[in-house]
């Protein structure tokens, strides 16, 4: 028996030990399999992201979270371009791996890029706890300080990342960056020539150095590095533009032309800017014939590149060419057939036949152009204006709620529709359109004023007034600023062209046919275009005018305007700085060069605008305000306080200076002397019941104790959100002044509405809202 037993015993230990090596063996075979996988996600990363997304999720299967599978998931978003997918994987494998360096650093760089400075600095702290010697973490350190406008604390990091990696071309070419920032030449030569020695194939390097060695007077040098840049990148178009400036700076000018071409001849066929480019400057170099004998023989050698033809048959109606316009149209015609293309011409064509009586045929053209597109907004339009014009309203209705489907932000359309309404005597839709037109047009005069007018007319005289306030207060229409009489010839225009075809547009046109030289019609045609978001037939028609017109500084702000609208930072910027080196007293364009650096965080580039302004302009209270508003974005709170209160010992009467000290003074200072200050600011502004004044005089009721005239302010808010129940700007208002209350729900509430009305809004506070939304 005892024998058995001890047999028994044996026989399981033997057995135990099988299974547990089994099982080892069957984990180590896992883990090894899981590591291969993500091996080949990372092999596969750059060229098949699907492939790589799959081994990433097979290496999961084997080894459940997996910190470098889940971080190889983060990299396959990122370039899908999944942003908020790849922050969800980067911060789920943060939470296996608080310490995961590659995450930390990878969400920092986006992080930076997106310009979330206090979180990119989060991130790059915890890198470098974990790694105090990780270059990539130093590097961004150091980027960072520069962004925060610490240049020393930017250089005190970026000779540690050298210290750790001595030829660090990333730190070595920040520190040449801050000493070019401080205008020392010298130094920033060393360091490019340091960062450059180990590899010379950078672009950025070169094209730094370049300006440097321009800054010194080097100008062969400086030449060199520019060719050298554009050798060893020869399809940076970046480069060769760089070059261009050079030589024009050089008055080199047929050089640059001919490296103008060179840019036409290399870009996307169907990119008309650069051939565009080509046309203005023959046009500034050598006269308006030669532009437009440029732009006819490039439509010649592209018969089919039907942007510039479009062009080109914009500049013969602007010359009074009208034979040449009905030959190059009717080619596009026969050409481009049953194509986007070939409706637009056929459409254009219709339009000519209205203009001169012949209805009949148009509605002939667009019949036709509708049996081959049912929804071609452009020829449900015109039949809208034949509809109208024969007081057809129902056939017009039913065309124009036909082109709102497809385009429900189209302001125009919507405006077009509500006159129509307004015709049939359908007050409520009418109005419900309107307010639809002037919304969507981001609070532009040209459609805030009609708006406000129709409002008088059926008895609604203080919501009249209120909109006629808040269009004064929220307006970001350029257009209509750089002419004062602009937005009351609009409103003429529009209301007495309610006959005609698509609102202001047609009137406008024949306005620059009788007079191309006067800007005003043809800011208006530019207005009307963007009013209908159609940017590129707006940049189009301003590229035409600025042919006859290259200086036209009016225009040029047109053309900064519509590239912002269509989020085209880069060249936004461009234009401005070209506009304020050109006419150095033109206030609006330091403006709106400063309000754009503001909204990419560059605060510093802001104030250099604002200062330089200054400096032509030192008594212009716009200017000022700018001034301000940048410190108060960067920070520098109690500098903006300062200036506010010098602005008002000349202008005591200004409202929004008032009110923005008011709120400087209730969120940063506690004293009993700043709370007395507010006080007597509220007298200025509690009055007006715009929302931007509205909260800031319940704030400082709540903050005195004010309770009647608070509660009646938080009324006063909440009917401004139930009238205009899509206006994110009130909303968001409304939600701060439930947060002085500590109404949390309220707030939350109220922010998240804004967000989700501001889509197709004018809506800058969309960070802070979201920033706040996490804390309620």
């Amino acid at each position: 028996m005892c024998l058995i037993y001890n047999y028994m015993i044996i026989k399981n230990k033997i057995f135990v030990a099988l299974f547990l090596l089994a099982s080892i063996v069957g984990c180590v075979s896992s883990e090894h399999r899981a590591e291969e996988f993500c091996a080949k996600g990372m092999f596969l990363l750059d060229k098949d992201t699907k492939g790589a997304e799959k081994a990433f999720k097979d290496a999961l299967v084997m080894k459940n979270n997996m910190v470098e599978a889940i971080y190889g998931l983060a990299l396959v978003r990122e370039h899908q371009g999944a942003k908020k997918e790849t922050y969800k994987y980067l911060n789920e494998a943060l939470e296996q791996n608080p310490k995961y360096i590659q995450a930390l650093i990878k969400s920092c760089q986006l992080l930076l890029d997106d310009r979330s400075l206090d979180l990119a600095l989060i991130r790059c702290n915890k890198a470098l706890e974990t790694n105090q010697n990780n270059v990539m973490a130093l590097n961004l350190r150091a980027e960072i300080q520069l962004e925060l406008d610490d240049p020393a604390g930017a250089i005190s990091f970026a000779n540690q990342a050298i210290a750790v990696d001595p030829d660090n071309q990333e730190a070595l070419f920040l520190l040449a960056q801050e000493r070019l920032l401080a205008k020392d030449n010298m130094k920033a030569i060393a360091y490019l020539e340091k960062a450059l020695a180990g590899n010379e194939i950078n672009v950025t390097g070169l094209l730094i150095k370049a300006t440097v060695l321009e800054n010194t007077s080097e100008t062969q040098k400086a030449e060199w590095s520019y060719k050298k840049a554009m050798d060893l990148f020869p399809s940076s178009i970046f480069a060769r533009k760089c070059y261009v400036n050079f030589l024009l700076k050089q008055a080199r000018t047929a050089d640059a032309e001919q490296q103008l071409r060179k840019i036409a001849e290399s870009e996307d066929p169907d990119d008309i800017q650069a051939k565009l480019d080509v046309v203005k400057f023959v046009t500034s170099t050598k006269g308006g014939e030669s532009g437009q004998a440029e732009l006819e023989s490039i439509v010649k050698k592209e018969p089919e590149n039907y942007g510039l033809a479009f062009v080109l048959l914009n500049l013969y109606r602007a010359q009074k060419e009208s034979k040449k316009e009905d030959e190059l149209l009717n080619e596009i015609v026969m050409k481009a057939g049953k194509t986007a293309d070939g409706y637009r011409a056929r459409g254009l064509v219709a339009e000519k036949r209205i203009h001169v009586g012949r209805k009949d045929e148009a509605e002939r053209i667009l019949n036709e152009i509708l049996d081959d597109d049912n929804r071609n907004a452009q020829a449900l339009i015109l039949k809208a204006s034949l509809a109208i014009d024969a007081k057809d309203y129902s056939g017009a209705i039913a065309n124009l709620r036909s082109v709102l489907n497809d385009s429900p932000k189209s302001s125009s359309v919507a405006f077009m529709l509500a006159s129509t309404y307004e015709s049939s005597r359908l007050m409520v839709l009418a109005e419900e359109q309107y307010f639809n037109a002037y919304t969507n047009s981001k609070f532009s005069s040209a459609y805030g004023e009609p708006y406000a007018k129709f409002l008088s007319r059926i008895k609604q005289t203080e919501q009249a007034e209120k909109v006629l306030k808040e269009m004064r207060i929220n307006s970001v229409d350029i257009l209509a600023e750089t002419k004062n009489t602009l937005p009351n010839q609009i409103y003429a225009a529009v209301t007495s062209s309610m006959d005609d075809i698509d609102g202001s547009l047609s009137a406008y046109k024949r306005a620059n046919e009788t007079d191309s030289n006067d800007s005003k019609p043809i800011l208006a045609v530019i207005n009307t275009y963007i009013q209908a978001e159609k940017y590129d037939e707006a940049l189009n028609f301003i590229n035409t005018a600025l042919i006859s017109n290259p200086e036209n500084m009016d225009l040029l702000l047109a053309k900064a305007q519509t590239y912002d609208l269509m989020g085209d930072v880069p060249k936004t910027i461009q234009v401005l700085k070209d506009l304020i080196n050109t006419d150095t007293g033109n206030s609006l364009a330091y403006q709106q060069l400063a309000r754009i650096y503001r909204s990419s965080n560059q605060y510093e580039e802001a104030q250099e605008v604002v200062s330089k302004g200054l400096s032509f302009l030192p008594d212009d209270f716009e200017l000022k305000l700018s001034k301000a508003s940048t410190f108060e974005a960067s920070g520098h709170h109690e500098d903006a306080i300062k200036l506010y209160e010098k602005m008002l010992e000349n202008r005591p009467d200004s409202i929004m200076a008032s009110n923005n000290l008011s709120s400087l003074l209730l969120d940063y200072r506690k004293d009993n002397a700043s709370l007395n200050r507010v006080r007597v600011l509220a007298d200025s502004f509690k009055k007006n019941h715009a929302s931007q004044f509205l909260d800031t005089y319940g704030r400082i009721c709540y903050a005195t104790a004010n309770m009647p005239e608070a509660e009646q302010v938080l009324n006063l808010l909440k009917a401004n959100v139930e009238n205009y129940p899509k206006n994110a700007a009130y909303q968001y208002h409304l939600a701060k002044l439930y947060l002085t209350k500590s109404d949390r729900v309220g707030a939350k509430k109220a922010f998240e509405d804004a967000l989700n009305n501001s889509i197709n809004q004018q809506f800058e506070q969309k960070e802070e809202v979201n920033r706040l939304l996490e804390t309620l």
